[in-house]
Formats: structure tokens, C-alpha cells, sequence
């Protein structure tokens, strides 16, 4: 795909450490419970990317189409105005 579109989407994931953000006395303060942590703070990676990726199908739908009232695109709205920009400056040089 990276060679057919020339908007290729990588998804990068950060793993997200609160340790580096935080100093010791903050956590050993702190009472971590499962319920209560983010999905970008999980050691796992299935977690972290289904947390991305029901991001993107929200923002998918920001962009519908008036006539089939489905959306345009599985990509979020951003990378389909980044690829109409591309296609538009493509298309004057």
C-alpha cells in the first residue's frame, strides 16, 4: 500500500510511561486502580490500539454523505482533508 497511495497511514504508538511524567513521591502517593487508568497507559498493545482505533472510526464520521447518509471514508476526517490537499497541489504542479 505504501507504494499505491501516497498518503500512507502509520499508526505510531507511544507507549506511555506516567513514571516519566511524575516524580517518586507522586507515585508512591498514588493508588493505581484498572478501572480507573486510560487505555494509552495499558502494557498491552491490543488496548492501546483499539483505543486508537475507535478514535479514528469516531472521527470517520464526521465526514457523510448527504445522499447515502454513510461516511465518505474509514479514514478519520483529518487524514481525508490531508489527502485532498495532496491531491489537490498534485494536480497544479
Amino acid at each position: 500500500m505504501e507504494n499505491v497511495c501516497p498518503v500512507f497511514l502509520k499508526t505510531a504508538l507511544h507507549l506511555h510511561s506516567p513514571a516519566i511524567q511524575q516524580n517518586t513521591d507522586d507515585l508512591l502517593q498514588q493508588n493505581h486502580s484498572s478501572a480507573t487508568d486510560h487505555p494509552l497507559d495499558s502494557q498491552f498493545t491490543a488496548d492501546v490500539l483499539r483505543h486508537v482505533l475507535e478514535g479514528y472510526n469516531v472521527l470517520s464520521w464526521l465526514a457523510m454523505d448527504a445522499n447515502t447518509r454513510d461516511r465518505l471514508s474509514c479514514l478519520p476526517i483529518h487524514v481525508q482533508v490531508l489527502m485532498q490537499l495532496y491531491h489537490m497541489t498534485a494536480a497544479l504542479a
